[in-house]
């Protein structure tokens, strides 16, 4: 078998392997799914997620323009989350369910930024430095693949307590930094990420050197950098200081700009222009508005030391490593600036700005500082791993006839034993977050938006076929957060950013579903447009009410108004 081809399929197990521990959540939900209820392959938190739902339905339903059903109000379309409504159409051409799609991208998501992270590391490891500083072998595939373990399978640093290894604060609370969510997380997430590696290998891999070809990779990176904004605009947070900040060592390793440089221009001024698109929707229209409301209720400070502790030993052996990225070159410069990003962002210029710092902590940094203790431990040279006491010991010993062979034998095995030891310490934070996770598989057993009666499922396909798009439902609060994703129909209320007045309406639903005045339940539904009203199969309407019942199982029913 051609090495290649080995090295591809060796590579290709390891990318498997992780995005199905990326997704043990999700498979173990599915395998303890109790009789009698589906489970809607739910991920990240439940009201979220249902939007996204909403979202990607909309698409389901042959629009490419996205608004809120999660509320009754009649909005407009507009282009924004693209690529949400993009899954949408794909979920309705291949015959698959909402959900299913989402999940789907989510795993081809990982594998494709895996893949990316993997050619990242092939740019780093052939670069001349490794040739030069004693590191040999530059087209080693071992030093490839292991560094490509060390950022699929780093952690932070974790504590230990009464029941085991504890998951890092930082971690433990916002998804992209646990070391398995990460690669499976929310779609367009992801898939933004996927666009910025792509734009970072375009810069840095040397592709667009040819003269003939240099205006079709700017045309790459600018359509990349625009995608990446009609995706998910927050990756603009990591994008825009990386490439500014690369522009800028670039220039001082070579002291006059290049082509590089041209590239991140026009990447930049791409990314503002997005920016400002949706900087306007976000202060005009509803309910893109809620985006800087919520914004405005999390502007809490990040402890540098917890940030430093998520990242883990990478982050210990990335500093170490920066005298050798200051000697790569742009890649090196890459590394440097994807890394210091995020620093600045959260402590220079986050504070100045009325954005949550939960933005900047969803930047990939982990990917950069992987490589970068791979470099470190690779770049080790025989007197940093061997004293000039060992060569005593060498003297003694039958290998004293050939001491250097055997200094680069004992380095070697030094660099091995090194490499299974940040491996090893890996492996338990992996255990830690996986404990961690189906913890939440046996919290949510009997979660009924995680879970869903089949009955009320069956209750949600009548719904389905037997009404129209934009007719409105009245639901209990929990039960409306799925009604428009697993519907496509509208709710009074489903969501706390993305229906107009809340509370207010909220409370309606609460006053709808306990009173016995038949004009207070017709006002309520003549002010909110209510076609149907799906509840538990114990409501009774007040007499004399506008409804009639039109379906029920044994748990719920679905009336119909005769406003």
């Amino acid at each position: 078998m051609p090495r290649i081809t080995v090295e591809r399929f060796i590579v290709g197990l390891i990318i498997i392997a992780s995005i199905l521990l990326s997704l043990s959540q999700t498979i173990l939900y599915l395998w303890q799914t109790p009789a009698g209820y589906t489970f809607p392959l739910i991920h990240n938190f439940v009201e979220d997620y249902y939007q996204y739902l909403d979202i990607m339905r909309q698409g389901f339903d042959g629009w490419w323009g996205a608004t809120s059903r999660l509320t009754p109000e009649v909005l407009p379309r507009l282009p924004v989350s693209l690529f949400l409504l993009f899954l949408g159409h794909a979920a309705r051409i291949f015959h698959v369910s909402v959900p299913v799609m989402y999940t789907v991208a989510r795993a081809l998501g990982g594998i494709a930024l895996m893949t990316l992270v993997y050619q990242l590391i092939k740019v780093v490891f052939t670069q001349p430095h490794f040739s030069q500083s004693g590191a040999g072998f530059p087209q080693s595939f071992a030093k490839r693949f292991t560094a490509l373990c060390i950022v699929l399978f780093s952690t932070y640093f974790w504590g230990w307590g009464s029941a085991g290894p504890v998951v890092a604060s930082l971690p433990h609370a916002w998804t992209e930094l646990d070391p398995i969510f990460r690669w499976s997380f929310v779609p367009h997430h992801l898939w933004s990420k996927v666009g910025m590696l792509a734009v970072f290998l375009l810069l840095t891999g040397g592709v667009w050197q040819t003269q003939s070809k240099k205006f079709f990779y700017l045309v790459a990176v600018v359509s990349l950098v625009a995608a990446m904004g009609f995706t998910n605009p927050v990756v603009y947070v990591t994008l825009i200081p990386t490439l500014l900040l690369y522009a800028v060592l670039t220039l001082y390793i070579k002291s006059k700009p290049g082509f590089e440089i041209m590239m991140v221009l026009f990447a930049v001024v791409t990314a503002g222009l997005v920016t400002l698109y949706h900087r306007y929707l976000q202060t005009n229209i509803f309910p893109w508005t809620s985006y800087l409301l919520w914004e405005k209720t999390l502007l809490y400070k990040v402890n540098p030391v917890d940030y430093a502790i998520s990242f883990g030993p990478t982050l210990v052996l990335f500093i170490l490593a920066i005298p050798s990225l200051w000697r790569m070159g742009r890649v090196g410069s890459l590394l440097l600036a994807w890394t210091a990003s995020s620093w600045i962002m959260l402590y220079l210029v986050g504070p100045f700005v009325p954005v949550t710092p939960e933005r900047f902590l969803g930047g990939y940094q982990f990917i950069p500082l992987g490589i970068g203790a791979a470099i470190w431990l690779f770049s080790l040279k025989r007197s940093h791993l061997l004293r000039q006491e060992n060569a005593i010991v060498l003297k003694a010993t039958p290998l004293a006839v050939y001491p250097e062979r055997s200094r680069r034998t004992r380095g070697g095995l030094m660099k091995i034993v090194l490499t299974a030891m940040l491996l090893c310490y890996f492996a338990v934070g992996l255990y830690a977050s996986f404990r961690e996770h189906a913890g939440y598989v046996v919290g949510n057993r009997n979660n009924p938006q995680v879970y869903v009666p089949n009955d009320l499922m069956d209750v949600f396909a009548y719904l389905s076929k037997n009404s129209q798009s934009e007719d409105v439902v009245m639901a209990p609060y929990e039960i409306s957060t799925m009604i428009p994703g697993l519907t496509g129909r509208r709710v009074v209320a489903g969501h706390v950013m993305f229906a107009k007045d809340v509370g207010a309406k909220r409370a309606a639903i609460n006053e709808f579903f306990s009173t016995r005045d038949p004009a207070a339940a017709t006002r309520i539904l003549s002010l909110y447009n209510v076609r149907w009203i799906l509840t538990d199969v114990s409501w009774i309407p007040p007499q004399n009410s506008a409804v009639m019942k039109r379906f029920n199982n044994r748990t719920h029913a679905l009336f119909a108004s005769k406003n």
